[in-house]
């Protein structure tokens, strides 16, 4: 039993000597409802001016009485529609037969779609937007599950950072695809990257060193972007030889000195501000695994 079915069942069940039932009528509704909305019902099926309810719910055995029992308790799954206890107390005579003409499946055919063109129009929008919002939904679960925290805890903060399109949303999706790439494609890994090293010199010597024509250019970028310098380049190697295994690889070429192998990794450093970074690595003919260089990349 769903919840909406026990909140029918509840509204049935309150008053045992009450018969007549009204379903809800929405501003929108799908092709199944609309039909049934806003009819009044007999919970026995025997008021001769009212149809069953069961004809409305639908009957668990087509063949069988036109009691609760042997209905649904719903339209369809996950249907919106309530059940309202009815009563022609207060109605003048002429509002009285009016619902009564409306209810009459006779007079007002079930196999007929009452909608407007506006009105088919505005639930087939609505639909569209539920399902876009579904599959936002689901994305930023798969997001959260493959990226963790570096994707934000919160969907409505997610939703607008991809709304907006910008930088950060468009690396996350890269950052995502990459990684699911490499559960698709294990024989992608980098070999060794669980054993892989990164020496000290790379960082104090190379990115970090302002003598170092080739290497400190591209430290200076790495520290404006995600804050790695020379007095916290150890939390930058970690992020680096993390990301070592957890994206694909791609062999670039070979000599007598080792394999050469080249990663393009998301790594989102101290500053909360994700890069494309290409890393590059050689595989010596010992099988170890040795960082070479990095460099920032545009998506």
């Amino acid at each position: 039993t769903t919840s909406r079915q026990a909140e029918v069942l509840a509204v049935l069940t309150a008053d045992p000597e009450h018969d007549l039932y009204m379903i809800s009528s929405h501003g929108t509704t799908c092709a199944l409802c609309a039909p049934y909305e806003g009819r009044v019902y007999s919970r026995s099926g025997t008021d001769p001016d009212f149809p069953p309810l069961a004809a409305a719910f639908g009957k668990v055995d087509p063949a069988g009485p036109d009691t609760l029992a042997n209905t649904w308790l719903n339209i369809h799954p996950n249907c919106l529609h309530v059940l309202l206890p009815w009563t022609a107390a207060g109605r003048t005579d002429e509002e009285i037969q009016k619902i009564k003409d409306f209810s009459n499946p006779r007079k007002n055919l079930f196999s007929r779609d009452p909608r407007s063109e506006s009105q088919i129009a505005a639930y087939r929008k609505k639909e569209r937007a539920r399902a876009q919002w579904l599959a936002d939904y689901r994305q930023w679960e798969r997001y959260r599950v493959t990226l963790g925290n570096r994707v934000p805890g919160r969907f409505e903060t997610f939703l607008h950072q991809k709304r907006e399109d910008g930088e950060r949303y468009r690396l996350w999706r890269l950052d995502y695809r990459r990684r699911a790439g490499l559960l698709e494609h294990p024989e992608r890994a980098l070999p060794g990257a669980d054993k892989a090293s990164a020496a000290d010199a790379k960082f104090t010597g190379y990115f970090f060193n302002p003598e170092s024509r080739d290497g400190y250019p591209k430290g200076d970028a790495f520290s404006s972007r995600l804050g790695y310098n020379k007095d916290n380049w150890e939390k930058m190697r970690e992020e680096i030889l993390d990301a070592a295994t957890r994206y694909p690889s791609v062999l670039k070429r070979e000599d007598v000195h080792g394999r050469r192998y080249e990663q393009l990794v998301v790594l989102y450093g101290r500053k909360g501000s994700p890069a494309n970074v290409l890393l590059a690595w050689n595989v010596r003919p010992d099988g170890t695994t040795h960082f070479v260089t990095a460099h920032m990349e545009k998506i």
